[in-house]
């Protein structure tokens, strides 16, 4: 199993959550953070498209994992970026307690995660 599709965990308080990312070109190209928490069966996939403004990794210069707009970079190989898109999905409601997976434009999330990374 390669790094980026290995499983790895995020303790948030008394909850854990089952991690992945990974670069697939499904429809197109795409970056993708999928996240569970422990114990259910539902999860959530955020995923990152790129457009004119949102940017992706395409084998140039910039790392996987690394998603940005401008300036503003955060990749999502860093436990502490994905703790950032967990809180903001938390309170955004999408991972509540749900029987179903969910497919969300992750790009939705990414100015709160950027605004938890930079407020530290």
């Amino acid at each position: 199993m390669t790094k980026q599709h290995r499983r790895r965990v995020l303790t948030v308080g008394e909850r854990q959550y089952l991690w992945k990312t990974y670069h697939q070109h499904a429809d197109g190209c795409e970056e993708v953070l999928r996240l569970r928490e422990t114990g259910s069966v539902a999860g959530l996939t955020l995923a990152f498209r790129p457009d004119s403004e949102r940017h992706v990794p395409d084998g140039g210069m910039s790392a996987a994992g690394d998603i940005w707009i401008g300036d503003r970079v955060l990749n999502l190989n860093e436990p502490g970026v994905v703790r950032a898109f967990v809180d903001a999905a938390v309170e955004a409601g999408w991972m509540a307690q749900t029987r179903t997976a969910g497919r969300r434009n992750g790009w939705d999330l990414f100015d709160d995660a950027y605004a938890r990374i930079a407020n530290g």
